[in-house]
């Protein structure tokens, strides 16, 4: 049940075919702002300004600057996620060959020689001698294999 305070300080939004509109598909999640929607929002904006008082240059070339800004650190954030995980997969690979000491599940202490490495979307699985599989945060040292 509504409370009578925001019942009463709410008014109903009158919607008329000059009323611009977003896709509803863009406003799904809080990360869906993006350059599409970026892109409608400047398109409306330009297209339903007052003609007597359009929009300032300087204010257009300030959205404009923050837009490119957006999609260059998208771009950069990408980037580095993937810099990040050719990192890992070098590690990982790094590990073949070598013992590894780990914690099991149970908490006991176990090692394992690394002869093979699987490649999940959450990181890489090193394989040990025996199948076990343990990924890369279990690890507690390394060292060279034992005779």
């Amino acid at each position: 049940m509504p409370d009578a305070i925001s019942a009463a300080t709410t008014t109903p939004q009158v919607v008329t075919s000059d009323t611009p509109t977003l896709d509803p598909s863009l406003l799904q999640t809080p990360d869906s702002f993006d350059q599409e929607m970026f892109l409608q929002l400047l398109v409306a904006q330009l297209k339903y300004q007052n003609p007597l008082d359009p929009m300032d240059s300087s204010e257009f070339m300030a959205q404009s600057a923050q837009f490119t800004t957006v999609e260059k650190l998208e771009q950069l954030t990408t980037r580095i996620g993937e810099s990040i995980a050719n990192d890992r997969l070098g590690t990982a690979t790094g590990l073949i060959g070598r013992q590894v000491s780990y914690t099991r599940a149970d908490g006991s202490a176990a090692a394992g020689d690394v002869t093979s490495v699987r490649f999940e979307p959450f990181g890489p699985v090193l394989v040990l001698s025996d199948r076990t599989e343990i990924g890369m945060a279990d690890i507690a040292s390394v060292s060279a294999r034992t005779a």
